[in-house]
Order: structure tokens, then sequence, then C-alpha cells
């Protein structure tokens, strides 16, 4: 019998931990920079992955050109330099290198390969429209980018880096189940998985 997953989401609120106004108003314009960044990148994923589906279905080339999703060193009829998932991720890596850490958009990219693959049947009989992502879009980070994770405050609260940003973890007034989650997660009763903000 195969063992099912449980997964468990809960929203955990971030403030930036400072009192400084300048590292706040930093913290929050590098943010919303790399949000737009991400919301870039999104259409870049869907609109190449329709692409490159709809390649194979263009009817004007010779009988000579076939074509195939896949990579040329694994198949000969193969048109990819890399697998399918690594394509978006180069052209990411090409237009928005320097502008965000990688690990975002490495995150973003399968996150809605992902999701494109599930979609795929529902667009090819028309059922559902090409997605187009909008600017609020969350910004996925991985569990390993989480670091330096520590209690504070005598116990109180706990703090965190992202990318070299501190945030202090805010699990609700009463915190409720959110922080007893967090500290089995800490403990390794559960698997940390990517998060959004």
């Amino acid at each position: 019998m195969k063992e099912s997953k449980v997964v468990l989401t809960r929203k955990i609120q971030l403030l930036i931990h400072t009192e400084d106004p300048v590292v706040k108003r930093q913290t929050r314009e590098t943010f919303w920079k790399w949000q737009r960044t991400c919301h870039r990148a999104a259409n870049y994923i869907y609109t190449h992955q329709f692409i490159q589906e709809q390649i194979k279905d263009l009817f004007y080339f010779t009988d000579e050109v076939r074509v195939r999703l896949a990579n040329i060193q694994k198949d000969k009829d193969g048109i990819l330099t890399t697998s399918q998932l690594n394509t978006t991720y180069q052209l990411l890596s090409r237009h928005f290198k320097g502008e965000m850490p990688m690990s975002i958009l490495g995150c973003l990219n399968k996150i809605l390969v992902y999701s494109f693959s599930k979609e795929r049947d529902r667009l090819w009989k028309g059922e559902r429209s090409l997605r187009s992502f909008r600017r609020d879009i969350p910004i996925p980070i991985a569990a390993h980018d989480l670091r330096q994770i520590k209690l504070e405050g005598g116990g109180k609260f706990y703090t965190c880096q992202v990318f070299g940003h501190t945030f202090r973890l805010y699990f609700g007034r009463k915190g409720g189940d959110k922080r007893a989650i967090w500290e089995a997660a800490l403990r390794g009763k559960y698997k940390l998985c990517t998060s959004s903000i």
C-alpha cells in the first residue's frame, strides 16, 4: 500500500527585524523588485512552455523535419539542447541573472513547468486559456534558503534570514498550532517545503 503524504500549509507573517527605517525601506524595495521580476519570469516560463508544445503542430514544416521535445543528446529526433524544464531555467538565467537570486527563479520554474504540464491537456481541448500572471505573484522561497533560524527574545519569537534579510516570524497573537508545527518541522518531524512570500 502506497504511503500518502499530508501537506500542512500555514501562513506565518514575516516582519522585517530591524528598527532602522533605511534597512526596512531597502528590504521592502528589494522584495518588491524581486516580485516584479517573478511576474515577468512567470509569464516567460508559461509562454515558452506553450511555444515548445506548439512546435510539433506546425504543419508547414517539411516532412523531413521531425520534431520532438526531447534532449537531442538522449533522442536523435529531439530539438532541445537540454531538458524541457532546463530550457526555461536557462532562459531565466539569461534574462534575469544578477537581478535576483537564481534559487527563487529555479523554484518558480519548477512550480510553473509542473503546473503547465498538468494544464496542457485542457489547453489543447480549449477548456482553459493560457495563464497570465499578475504583478502580485508570490515569491517562492526554497526551504534551504531559510537560514540562521534562531529563537530570540527569551524564547518569545523566532528570526530567520532570507537572502541576507532578517525577518521575525509572527505566528499570530496566540500562535495557535502554527508555532507548534514550525517547531516540529525544526525538530525534523515535518519536512519544510518551498514557501511563498
